[in-house]
């Protein structure tokens, strides 16, 4: 798929592919592109994500876009899902 041609939503969404490769593109080009629009929709994903790579990939993301905010990590810390708890933990 030629990712580059997705809109912020469609990559957003790829955040929780089960392939590595589609999280890992996306979320490159997410942070590369820099889209304010696309905050609110990735803090959506981190707090309420089905897919706990999805949420992992939407921290850093926004960190990667140097948006985050330690209000989405306090709350992402209380998580029940370990890799959520030491990532906002290693991103705060």
């Amino acid at each position: 798929p030629k990712l580059a041609e997705e809109s912020n939503t469609e990559l957003i969404s790829r955040l929780s592919h089960l392939d590595g490769w589609h999280r890992d593109m996306a979320q490159r080009l997410l942070v590369e592109r820099n889209d304010p629009t696309s905050i609110e929709d990735l803090e959506a994903l981190a707090k309420n994500g089905a897919s706990e790579l999805g949420r992992f990939h939407a921290l850093w993301t926004l960190e990667g876009m140097n948006v985050l905010n330690s209000d989405l990590l306090f709350e992402t810390l209380g998580d029940q899902n370990f890799l959520l708890k030491n990532t906002s933990l290693r991103l705060l």
